[in-house]
């Protein structure tokens, strides 16, 4: 989520100002830690979305593979840790979308 990123973000840069010898040059994940296929992510925006949408991965050899970032350097440069659910991340763009979309 946005909101995670920011924080990542600022602790690093105030890290940065602190000590940068600390995280110069270094990259870093930010991720919840927790794995997802594209299958389940799919399903959480068609339950978010409240309808029913295909799920075209054509492009995608094995599509439940699951993917994940490993933030635990992040962790331990600053003490980061995701705090929005992937559920309410989705939802929180799903709303959003439907503001910026609906009639004036």
């Amino acid at each position: 989520h946005v909101s995670d990123a920011v924080a990542a973000f600022l602790l690093l840069a105030a890290r940065l100002l602190a000590r940068p010898a600390d995280v110069s040059g270094q990259a870093y994940n930010v991720g919840s830690g927790l794995a997802h296929s594209v299958f389940e992510l799919a399903e959480l925006v068609r339950g978010a979305v409240g309808a029913e949408l295909a799920v075209n991965a054509p492009a995608l050899a094995e599509p439940d593979v699951e993917c994940v970032l490993d933030s635990s350097r992040l962790r331990a440069a600053v003490g980061w840790m995701a705090v929005t659910q992937l559920e309410d991340g989705i939802a929180d763009v799903v709303a959003a979308d439907r503001r910026l979309l609906a009639p004036a």
